[in-house]
C-alpha cells in the first residue's frame, strides 16, 4: 500500500486502497463484505471512507441496495464508477498492492506459507494421483518463487524504511535548526527595537532641546533688534550733527579766509 495516494485532494488511504482492490477484482461487492475486507468492527468504516473520500472523489458508486432485513436500513451494492474510478484504479495498481512495511510484506509471506504449506498437504496426500501432483508441485514452486520475491521485496522495505528514519532524523534536526536560529533573530530583532527606542528618546531629547535654543535665540535676536535700531538711530543723529560741525567748519574756514584777504591788502588799497 501507498501513504501518499490522492485523487483530487481526497487522501486514498490503506483500507481506501484495500476497499478499491477489491472492487477492482469482484467488480461490485455489498458493505459487509467490504468490512470483511478491510477488517472492520462495523459498516461505519467502510461507509464512511465512501462518503468522505471515495465517492466525493469519484472513484466509487452505489450500484444498487440490498433489503436483507425489512427491519434495518437497505445495505448498498458497490462498485467502481465507470469508467473514470476503474481507469484510476488500473493506473495504480502495482502501487497499491504493493507491501508499505514490514507487517505487510510478513503477512503476505505468511499466507504464501500457508499456501505452500497446503499445496504440500495436498501433494502428500494425492500422491498416487501423478498428474494432480505435478500441478501442485507447480503451484508449490510458484508459492515458493512467490516467497523468494516476497524476501526480496522485504529487503527493500526494509532499506526504504530505514531511507525513511534517516530522512525524519533529518528533518527533526533541520526543524531544530531553524527553530533555534527564529528564537535568534527574535532576540536580536528585540535588541534592534530597545537600540531603537533608545534612539528616539535621545532624538526626541535633542529635538526638544533644539526648540529651546531656537526659542532663546529669537529671544535674544529680539533684543539684538532693539538695540540695533537704538544703535542705527544714534549713528544717524551723530552723522547729521557731522555734516552739521563740517558746514560750520566750512563757513569758519571761508570767513577765516576772508579775513586773511582782508588783512594782507594795504589799507589805502581797502579804499577804493
Amino acid at each position: 500500500m501507498s501513504d501518499d495516494l490522492s485523487r483530487d485532494g481526497y487522501k486514498i488511504d490503506e483500507k481506501s486502497q484495500k476497499i478499491l482492490l477489491a472492487l477492482y477484482d469482484r467488480h461490485s461487492m455489498p458493505t459487509r463484505e467490504l468490512r470483511e475486507v478491510i477488517e472492520a468492527e462495523s459498516n461505519s468504516v467502510v461507509l464512511y471512507r465512501m462518503r468522505e473520500y471515495l465517492q466525493p472523489a469519484e472513484l466509487v458508486e452505489v450500484k444498487r441496495e440490498e433489503v436483507v432485513n425489512r427491519a434495518v436500513e437497505p445495505s448498498k451494492v458497490w462498485k467502481l464508477d465507470y469508467p473514470g474510478g476503474r481507469q484510476w484504479v488500473e493506473d495504480h495498481r502495482e502501487e497499491m498492492a504493493a507491501p508499505s512495511s514490514v507487517e505487510d510484506v510478513a503477512k503476505i509471506a505468511e499466507n504464501a506459507l500457508e499456501t505452500a504449506q497446503d499445496a504440500l498437504t495436498q501433494v502428500q496426500e494425492v500422491q498416487g494421483e501423478r498428474g494432480y501432483v505435478d500441478h501442485l508441485k507447480s503451484e508449490l514452486q510458484d508459492a515458493l518463487d512467490e516467497i523468494d520475491s516476497i524476501e526480496r521485496a522485504t529487503e527493500r522495505v526494509e532499506d526504504a524504511v530505514s531511507r525513511a528514519h534517516d530522512q525524519r532524523q533529518r528533518a527533526r534536526q533541520e526543524r531544530r535548526e531553524a527553530a533555534q536560529a527564529a528564537d535568534e533573530a527574535r532576540e536580536q530583532a528585540a535588541l534592534v527595537a530597545a537600540d531603537v527606542d533608545g534612539l528616539e528618546s535621545e532624538i526626541e531629547d535633542v529635538a526638544r532641546k533644539v526648540r529651546l535654543n531656537r526659542l532663546q535665540i529669537d529671544e535674544r535676536h529680539a533684543d539684538r533688534g532693539e538695540e540695533i535700531g537704538e544703535i542705527e538711530e544714534r549713528q544717524r543723529d551723530l552723522h547729521e550733527r557731522l555734516q552739521a560741525v563740517e558746514t560750520g567748519q566750512a563757513q569758519i574756514e571761508e570767513q577765516l579766509a576772508e579775513i586773511s584777504d582782508h588783512l594782507e591788502t594795504p589799507w589805502w588799497r581797502r579804499l577804493f
